[in-house]
């Protein structure tokens, strides 16, 4: 399966990408849809507020900590 970042440009289509089940499913598609809201805030435009880049990463850590938490091993 081949993923592309618009996936995730909201939770309707999100959903229907990823119609199986799977552990954490509902909080993993929301913290997709949310970097995906943060990636074209930070991709496009003017100098960024560090507090949206902050964000950003600490919704990549949260993600990685639930996969790593499930896989039972370090990405």
């Amino acid at each position: 399966m081949t993923l592309n970042h618009n996936h995730f440009s909201s939770e309707r289509r999100a959903s229907r990408t990823l119609e199986f089940d799977f552990p954490h499913k509902k909080e993993i598609l929301n913290l997709m849809i949310k970097q995906e809201e943060l990636r074209d805030l930070l991709c496009y435009g003017k100098e960024k507020q560090i507090g949206k880049v902050q964000e950003a990463i600490a919704n990549v850590q949260q993600l990685k900590k639930i996969i790593e938490k499930e896989l039972g091993e370090e990405l």
